[in-house]
């Protein structure tokens, strides 16, 4: 049911719906997948209302690959922004997401920060480190980077695959 005039109509909703209705439209939208809506989704976001972090999260499913550079822009925010920067990176479905998040990974001194970075390699790879601290998690990822060639990325609604150990 992702027709242009469903897509539409739940922009409408996530611009003047009530609160619950409003929450339901954006992620609707973000599932949508079209990169039209991405700017719309991330102009809602810029407003300091309960659904910023709805917003983002559905600009990033929205525009892919195309929202990266954005959600990267997030870093200079605080730890909540941080947490949210990484959870949208999960969404996008970007392989450049996917580096971006371990080359950030031995910065993250923040557990919150790095659980959600991990999670969304997760999401992105369907793979996760087994190890018990993030010096080793950051060089299993890296080794893991470096020797897939053919390195599949799943967009998050791709849940079908269950989660392997990194080799």
């Amino acid at each position: 049911m992702r027709t242009q005039a469903a897509c539409a109509r739940l922009a409408e909703l996530a611009d003047h719906a009530e609160l619950h209705h409003q929450q339901r439209a954006i992620d609707q939208l973000g599932q949508c997948g079209d990169l039209g809506y991405m700017q719309f989704l991330f102009r809602l976001a810029d407003g300091d209302g309960a659904m910023r972090q709805f917003a983002i999260f559905a600009a990033a499913e929205a525009g892919g690959e195309a929202a990266v550079d954005r959600l990267l822009g997030l870093r200079t925010q605080g730890s909540l922004e941080r947490e949210t920067e990484f959870y949208a990176l999960g969404r996008t479905g970007s392989e450049r997401a996917a580096k971006a998040i371990i080359d950030a990974l031995p910065y993250l001194q923040d557990g919150t920060v790095r659980y959600a970075a991990l999670r969304s390699l997760a999401t992105l790879t369907h793979h996760e480190s087994r190890e018990d601290n993030i010096s080793a998690q950051t060089q299993q990822w890296n080794e893991w980077w470096a020797k897939s060639q053919n390195r599949k990325i799943y967009k998050p609604r791709d849940w079908r695959i269950p989660l392997t150990p990194l080799n």
